[in-house]
């Protein structure tokens, strides 16, 4: 699991995506691998090549600017977060472009981060993907190595 993280800092820094504030720094990056273990859709059985595969797939159809996620009690559905005064990550919605909640179900972790910033990340994780699939070319240059300014 580590080494995917790295490999996803790696990826981001090589998009200039993870400097300065409002950025998708490595903090979010590493809570986002934490929200996929949470929620099982990686494990720490997988190669690190499958959770970066995984983390961008599931970055290219996230929609954290209209549905955001949350480490809170993820896995319960609303009535029971309702029933112990849980906001929801709609209430979030009302006060931020782009939502994902920390594991305390208080602090938005994408606070300072702008919808066209995710919008970018989202983009640029479809672009990996593609680079991925493509069984003709080595990508691995334009992925890790190569600044994608």
């Amino acid at each position: 699991v580590l080494e995917a993280v790295k490999l996803l800092k790696l990826w981001l820094l090589k998009r200039n995506l993870n400097n300065g504030n409002g950025s998708f720094n490595n903090f979010i990056i590493n809570m986002y691998v934490a929200y996929l273990l949470t929620t099982r859709q990686v494990n720490s059985l997988m190669s690190s090549y499958q959770i970066f595969r995984i983390a961008l797939l599931k970055l290219s159809e996230a929609n954290w600017h209209t549905n955001g996620i949350s480490l809170k009690d993820s896995h319960k559905p609303n009535e029971i977060n309702k029933a112990h005064n849980i906001i929801s990550t709609q209430d979030f919605h009302k006060y931020y472009e782009v939502v994902f909640v920390d594991p305390t179900g208080y602090l938005n972790l994408t606070s300072k981060l702008s919808k066209h910033t995710f919008l970018r990340v989202k983009h640029e994780a479809k672009l990996g993907l593609e680079m991925l699939n493509n069984e003709f070319i080595d990508n691995f240059d334009n992925l890790f190595i190569k600044n994608q300014d």
